[in-house]
């Protein structure tokens, strides 16, 4: 059987699996993972050919109040992906536009985004195609609008200014980002990590 998209794996596993919730605890966090909803930022056991073309999601998770009401009206950020994964498509929100080139994002929006929980900034359509570990980090962007080592985001909301937005794994201490979701390697959220056979045994 073939396997499914790894966005229905989520959605059957959030439906499912009442315990699990978003592992960043951090209010306007950021990170990559592999549902929308911000639960699972790491896979592992995985063949190649065995996941692809799947989905992993760049998402703000646990805003405050007025971004909640209000949504995401722009975003910046570059993104870094080590190991044997091919990047088939960047997928922005209808309306959006970068005013870069993936992966570098300066990306504002036609309509405020909104969260659900999570709002999804980027869907990347992806294809693994080797063995070795695979990972993600989210840097700021080359130019970025505040002085801070990680990702700007700015709501829609009329009082609301662009601000600085955690990694959900944190800084070195160089401030460089942590690697923030896996494929095959060591789960950045230990806690939380979900073995590819975790995902299938909810076929059965």
């Amino acid at each position: 059987m073939k396997l499914m998209c790894i966005t229905t794996i989520a959605t059957i596993l959030t439906l499912t699996s009442s315990g699990l919730c978003q592992v960043d605890p951090a209010t306007m966090g950021i990170g990559i993972y592999f549902d929308p909803e911000g639960m699972n930022p790491c896979v592992s056991g995985i063949a190649p050919g065995e996941y692809g073309p799947g989905f992993v999601y760049l998402l703000i998770t646990r805003p405050y109040s007025a971004c909640q009401q209000y949504g995401v009206s722009g975003w910046e950020a570059e993104l870094q992906v080590d190991g044997p994964l091919t990047i088939l498509d960047w997928g922005l929100p209808a309306g959006a536009v970068n005013a870069s080139v993936p992966p570098v994002f300066y990306v504002g929006l036609a309509e405020p985004l909104m969260f659900s929980p999570a709002a999804v900034l980027l869907d990347m359509r992806v294809e693994l195609t080797g063995t070795e570990p695979v990972s993600f980090r989210v840097h700021p962007a080359p130019i970025p609008s505040l002085p801070c080592p990680v990702p700007v985001a700015v709501c829609a909301c009329d009082l609301c200014e662009p601000e600085c937005l955690p990694v959900s794994t944190g800084l070195d201490e160089n401030d460089q980002p942590n690697v923030c979701a896996t494929i095959n390697g060591d789960c950045p959220t230990p806690n939380r990590k979900t073995t590819w056979g975790d995902l299938k045994a909810l076929f059965r």
